[in-house]
């Protein structure tokens, strides 16, 4: 294929979780009704902008299932690197990207036999040697440093192009996506949003760090996403805290802890002086123990409506004063899906406002809803 001489594009791509391409796609359809189905992989569609139709270069999917998304500039199907990367050049140029985001769709459902999202070995690899001949061609000899690549377009006037890096605020992305082992899909996006900031819309994430349970990074993706402005020192609570893991990344951040859950925590937690457990279910917690709390987590193996349920009862209490919450929402069929406008309308009704629903790179199949307190006047 040929890029177009102006970047903007007839088609966009998304990305999504491994087998949710169907809730994903239908989603899409519905509250952009102005696109049309094109193509499919696991993890990863594309859609036609149907003709008429005129979109800002900033245009954005505004999903709770896509996890990144942008203009798609059709793919190339080849194996020899030099190849590749002789095509990608004129392509980076004319989009006037400074950030590029070498990624890889989903090769399973996160936690399935020691899956998770990220920068594959295969996408590091590519985007290591892509870029070596390409900042040979700029002329700044052989880089070694894995995804923290940059080289210079050649024009001075033009900043440094970097490579699997956080983009900037409205920073523009050239992606380079590996939908099959020898077909690249290429795009770019503005990043206005923090996702879109994130390669494939996954935080960058030393996933080698001993961590008690991959709670911990879905704790740590769900606080960047939302963007809580959480102090230390600042009470918390997290309801169906056991093994521990988000506790692990609360306590690391500087927060106090009040852990509830009947099941025991991790030995690593047990000597530490910030985390409080009450070893109880969450529906028999004494209200007068949270009244500290300005924040409240709940990750519960239950229904929505029974985590709903929950935190609803613990919050009409005047004796707790919160200012926000991160609450995962188990899908426990994948119906559920069509209920999140529900869900959404009820934490509303509790005086809640900025409220979001996302399914999480490290979610599975469960969603996470962010919610901020209205301030009064």
């Amino acid at each position: 294929m040929t890029v177009p001489t102006h970047p903007t594009s007839r088609f966009v791509f998304c990305v999504c979780q491994f087998g949710m391409e169907n809730i994903c796609k239908r989603e899409i359809l519905a509250l952009h009704p102005f696109l049309a189905f094109a193509f499919s992989r696991p993890g990863f569609l594309t859609f036609k902008v149907q003709a008429g139709v005129d979109l800002p270069e900033t245009f954005e999917l505004k999903t709770t299932f896509a996890r990144t998304s942008g203009w798609s500039l059709g793919r190339i199907d080849k194996a020899e690197l030099g190849s590749v990367a002789t095509e990608l050049i004129p392509r980076i140029e004319q989009t006037k990207a400074t950030c590029v985001h070498v990624w890889q769709r989903d090769s399973a459902m996160p936690g399935d036999n020691g899956f998770e999202p990220g920068i594959s070995p295969r996408a590091q690899s590519v985007a290591t040697e892509l870029f070596n001949l390409v900042a040979l061609q700029a002329g700044q000899g052989r880089t070694t440093t894995g995804i923290d690549i940059a080289f210079p377009t050649g024009d001075s006037r033009r900043p440094m192009i970097r490579v699997n890096q956080i983009a900037e605020h409205a920073e523009r992305v050239f992606d380079v996506v590996l939908v099959e082992p020898d077909s690249w899909w290429l795009g770019w996006h503005t990043a206005h949003s923090v996702p879109r900031r994130w390669p494939g819309g996954v935080p960058i994430a030393d996933l080698s760090k001993p961590v008690i349970s991959r709670a911990y990074w879905k704790m740590a993706e769900a606080l960047a996403w939302s963007r809580f402005q959480t102090d230390p020192g600042q009470w918390c609570v997290e309801l169906g805290a056991a093994p521990g893991g988000a506790c692990q990344y609360l306590l690391e951040r500087g927060l106090h802890v009040i852990a509830v859950d009947p099941a025991e925590l991790d030995e690593r937690l047990k000597h530490e002086p910030n985390l409080v457990h009450l070893g109880c279910r969450s529906r028999e917690v004494r209200r007068a123990r949270l009244k500290q709390a300005r924040w409240l987590f709940a990750d519960l193996n239950v229904a929505p409506t029974y985590t709903l349920d929950t935190v609803g009862d613990l919050i009409s209490s005047p004796k707790i004063m919160l200012h926000g919450m991160l609450l995962t929402l188990k899908l426990m069929s994948l119906e559920l899906a069509q209920n999140i406008p529900e869900f959404v309308a009820r934490v509303s009704s509790w005086g809640y406002s900025g409220i979001h629903v996302r399914q999480l790179a490290f979610n599975r199949r469960e969603v996470c809803l962010m919610a901020v307190m209205e301030e009064s006047d």
